[in-house]
């Protein structure tokens, strides 16, 4: 049985109430409390007596405490769906951030650097944003797109798996690949339709002998073996399968004249022998030329060094077509005396002939 009550306050206004079977007094509709009135809302709670506590007096508040618009609690950790919060807030659950009215943002208040987690394309792309202090736009270093490609940088579309955009330095690439120890850092191409693939493996050397054994392997492996391809060492020089070659194609080139240098050039090249200040040589004396010498005969093939020392080194490799000329010259002077020696020759057996009548 239900019984239903109403009373009139003092200001005119109707409570309409009902006294429940269990003993439960309903308050349909009309209640207010003049402890209430003030500015703003009040936070309503009972204590262990079962009195209510109202607003954030001094004599005893609610737990949550207000500043104008905002709520705020200055001490404790606040949990969702957990009883025993381990920090400031603990959700034991999803948590869901609506991203087309906001993010989920990192770093330092009062407009300083901040990162923040959110979405675009209608939620499909995932994307990490970053603000600089005293900014008030967030800029885009990495978005992970619904079909699985990943951007690194401001590019606002990508054209491929993994794009990265942005300026490179020396000192900074758009990627590196370091190897954790003294072996070669290797990329990999393959399909799933065979276990062959391609490496392209680097090692970077310092000292003694490090341009020779630096170097840039492409390597290849299949069914019936493997090996590299190609290598190219530190110090400029390109094998393939053991041989090293040169890009020469004259349509790559201009302005092509014939070599002004030639045997007289050579003839006047010193070779020495030598030891390295350094341990290169390992004791052992090294075969070749000095390269102050060859700038006052050859300059083209000397090059200086951007070393703090101004060293000079001397292409060998551009030295071969000297040499070449060189042969070519002293094979035009043999020539020439191959055909003074038969001139002579045929005169003389004339001679002999005449003196033998």
């Amino acid at each position: 049985m239900e019984l239903m009550y109403s009373s009139t306050d003092l200001t005119g206004g109707t409570v309409h109430t009902r006294l429940l079977d269990d003993g439960t007094l309903d308050v349909v509709k009309g209640i207010r409390s003049g402890d209430l009135a003030g500015t703003g809302e009040r936070n309503v709670m009972a204590d262990a007596d079962g009195n209510f506590i109202i607003g954030t007096g001094s004599g005893g508040s609610s737990l949550w405490e207000e500043d104008e618009d905002n709520i705020y609690r200055s001490s404790g950790n606040v949990g969702v769906g957990v009883s025993n919060p381990e920090k400031k807030m603990h959700v034991g659950g999803d948590l869901f951030v609506q991203t087309n009215l906001g993010g989920l943002i990192f770093g330092f208040p009062n407009n300083g650097n901040q990162w923040r987690y959110s979405t675009r394309s209608q939620g499909a792309d995932l994307q990490l944003e970053t603000k600089l202090d005293g900014s008030s736009s967030f800029l885009t270093r990495f978005r992970m797109f619904q079909g699985g490609e990943f951007q690194f940088g401001p590019s606002s579309n990508t054209s491929s798996w993994v794009h990265v955009l942005n300026n490179s330095t020396i000192t900074k690439p758009l990627l590196k690949l370091e190897e954790d120890g003294d072996d070669f850092s290797r990329l990999e191409f393959k399909n799933t339709e065979s276990d062959a693939f391609w490496h392209i493996a680097g090692i970077a050397k310092d000292g003694a002998n490090g341009g020779q054994n630096s170097r840039l392997n492409f390597y290849f492996r299949n069914d019936q073996g493997a090996s590299n391809r190609m290598a190219i060492t530190g110090d400029g020089d390109v094998f393939v399968n053991g041989s090293i070659v040169h890009n020469s194609d004259a349509r790559l080139k201009k302005n092509i004249k014939n070599l002004d240098y030639g045997l007289d050039e050579v003839l006047r090249l010193q070779p020495k022998s030598y030891l390295w200040l350094d341990d290169r040589s390992s004791g052992k004396r090294c075969l070749g030329l000095i390269a102050q010498e060859v700038q006052q005969i050859i300059p083209e093939i000397i090059y200086e060094e951007v070393d703090g020392e101004n060293t000079l080194s001397l292409s060998y490799t551009q030295l071969i077509p000297i040499v070449v000329t060189a042969i070519q010259d002293q094979q035009l002077i043999i020539e020439e005396q191959s055909e003074k020696i038969v001139n002579l020759e045929e005169r003389l057996q004339r001679l002999e002939a005449r003196i033998t009548k």
